[in-house]
């Protein structure tokens, strides 16, 4: 049972890793539109 809170856990700090990284990379690429 606790391995399966532990994966779920870990998808869900994956997922949040996945789009906080995306939305650095279009702050960057706006960043260079910018200038």
């Amino acid at each position: 049972l606790r391995s399966i809170i532990e994966r779920r856990r870990n998808g869900e700090n994956h997922r949040n890793f996945c789009i906080s990284t995306r939305a650095e990379q279009e702050m960057v690429s706006f960043g260079e539109k910018a200038e």
